[in-house]
């Protein structure tokens, strides 16, 4: 599908199009929301101005020196636009205790320079060992194209028409609701679900819990609509959505040929941060998903290091969008966007796309994988991860106490955090 035909796709109904033309953006959208008041308080509410950090100094907290770190076998490579230091605190971690303890050989935090841990950006890294082990277990671009080229065409078409078909349901939602009708539809919905889907389910207990869960997911928009917050969530839907379309384009268009598909899963991934354990995490010889090339690296890595099998190595992404920056700093739970409840209960339930204070959840995150020696499920790390963040948060407000933040990035912008705590306060919870 070309650019054309995408932008009429996803054109809204006639009586909405004084919100929009062909090239609108979502910010030129959320502005022509704002101007009409279609969910204003909400939306304003959490839109801020960026602030340059750049000229400002500030302390570092106490952080372990360099030997400190060596004694406690610990490594970090850092790149030349973000330095990441660690405070005591790290030590309430079951990683870095464990590598205090000599169970583990090193901990190597690895900062990679983009927002993506893609191909190209691991292959920036200057230490030969880890660049190799960062590219091991990431997917050679060019033999992914040359796998999948068809069905990376066709998941961006049905990504494109699914983006597309979510939008105008959001859109035509909030047009009921503004002549006040959408609540007569969910009641609708409910009775139908209630009537004739439950009845011809029988003893089926995990279709019952689907649709019970649709079913509370409904009258829980009912609530919505009654308290008035159901404008500010079909926004965000209707926002969504079109950053969607966005993305399912640019993946059309940067993916026209197999030569320009290889070059842009160069530069795009989808994963932010990586933490490798080589006991039981990686068989080199008889994982089916390596391919050849990526096998070979695998076996020349004892080659260059004979001990790395007891060692942990975490890749975190800390450039463009992921770069840390001060409002960053003293992150609170409410920060991070929640999936949708799921059936699985081992499914992520962190939206990192739809969260504030992306880059220095991601290594907390990866710390968080490592227990007792082993590698947990990513819906329980995350759990994991915000438990850690909501401690933290209590013993700042509760103390003014800010060693619970145990990871701190100096870059371009400023230090993550900082001991002045001023700017955030000026921080808007959402963004």
């Amino acid at each position: 599908m070309n650019t054309e035909q995408a932008d009429s796709a996803i054109q809204p109904p006639e009586e909405e199009q004084s919100l929009f033309d062909k090239k609108t953006s979502r910010r030129g959208f959320l502005s022509g929301l704002i101007k009409t008041g279609v969910g204003a308080g909400a939306i304003a509410a959490g839109i801020s101005i960026p602030k340059d950090y750049s000229g400002e100094r500030r302390l570092l907290p106490d952080t372990l020196t360099s030997e400190e770190l060596a004694e406690n076998r610990i490594r970090i490579i850092n790149f030349k636009d973000t330095e990441l230091y660690l405070r005591n605190e790290v030590f309430d971690f079951d990683l870095f205790r464990d590598a205090k303890e000599g169970k583990i050989d090193e901990v190597v935090i690895t900062l990679v320079d983009g927002d993506s841990l893609s191909w190209n950006a691991l292959g920036k890294v200057d230490d030969e060992f880890t660049r190799k082990l960062g590219q091991v277990i990431s997917e050679d671009p060019d033999v992914y194209v040359e796998e999948n080229y068809d069905k990376i065409r066709e998941d961006g078409e049905r990504d494109l028409e699914s983006a597309q078909k979510s939008y105008n349901t959001a859109l035509e939602d909030m047009k009921l609701l503004n002549e006040g009708q959408l609540h007569i539809r969910i009641e609708e919905e409910i009775k139908n679900l209630e009537d004739n889907v439950i009845s011809k389910i029988g003893d089926n207990a995990l279709g019952k819990k689907l649709i019970g869960s649709m079913i509370d997911g409904q009258k829980e928009r009912l609530k919505r609509i009654e308290d008035g917050s159901e404008r500010e969530n079909l926004t965000q839907k209707i926002e969504l959505n079109l950053k969607k379309i966005e993305e399912a384009q640019d993946l059309l268009d940067s993916t026209a040929t197999k030569e320009d598909a290889k070059e842009y899963f160069g530069s795009k991934s989808s994963t932010y941060g990586r933490i490798v354990k080589a006991p039981g995490g990686f068989d080199f010889n008889g994982d089916h998903r390596f391919s050849d090339r990526q096998r070979e690296m695998g076996e020349s890595l004892t080659g260059l290091d004979s001990a790395w099998t007891n060692k942990v190595y975490i890749f975190i992404s800390v450039g463009g969008e992921l770069m840390p920056k001060p409002e960053d700093s003293f992150a609170e739970p409410d920060w991070y966007a929640h999936h949708p409840p799921s059936i699985d209960p081992d499914a992520y339930i962190v939206d990192l796309k739809e969260s504030r204070g992306v880059g220095p959840y991601v290594l907390r995150h990866e710390v968080s994988h490592y227990d007792d020696g082993k590698l947990l499920d990513e819906g329980i790390t995350d759990r994991k991860a915000l438990d850690s963040i909501a401690r933290a948060s209590e013993r700042y407000k509760k103390d003014q106490d800010t060693g619970g933040y145990a990871f701190v990035f100096k870059n371009k912008h400023g230090i993550t955090f900082a001991k002045n705590a001023r700017e955030n306060k000026e921080a808007p919870k959402n963004i």
